[in-house]
């Protein structure tokens, strides 16, 4: 898939290189996905778990289409 075609990001992590911009935010913009949301989970080993959870809730809300966690 295209960057282009995210809708939304999630990152998982505990340790972020600084608190702003958030690390979501940061990779959104690397990797050229712009304008996808990004939202940062300050979880350790299940921020996996936590982010693949929110993103089937709001990828079955019908408002995005393509997230990556």
């Amino acid at each position: 898939m295209s960057p282009k075609q995210l809708d939304l990001l999630i990152l998982a992590t505990i340790s972020p290189e600084m608190c702003c911009p958030s690390t979501a935010a940061r990779v959104v913009a690397d990797i050229g996905a712009n304008p996808a949301g990004a939202v940062d989970i300050s979880a350790a080993c299940s921020g996996f778990v936590y982010g693949m959870n929110m993103a089937a809730s709001m990828i079955q809300t019908g408002f995005y289409k393509m997230i990556a966690v």
